[in-house]
C-alpha cells in the first residue's frame, strides 16, 4: 500500500505542475504585441521625409 500511495503523490505532484507549463505561454505570446505596436510609429516617421528634413535645419 506504501508504494501505491507514493505513486499516487508522484501523480498528483506532476498534475500540479502541468497547469503551471501552459501559464507561461500566454505571457510569452502577450509580449510581442506591445513591440508590434511600436513599430507602426517608426513607420510612419520614415514615411514622412518632412521629418527628416527638419532635423538637419
Amino acid at each position: 500500500m506504501s508504494e501505491l500511495t507514493a505513486r499516487i503523490a508522484k501523480i498528483k505532484t506532476i498534475s500540479t505542475l502541468t497547469p503551471a507549463k501552459p501559464t507561461p505561454t500566454p505571457a510569452v505570446d502577450a509580449t510581442p504585441p506591445p513591440a508590434m505596436s511600436a513599430l507602426p510609429r517608426e513607420l510612419k516617421g520614415l514615411k514622412d521625409p518632412n521629418a527628416f528634413n527638419e532635423i538637419p535645419d
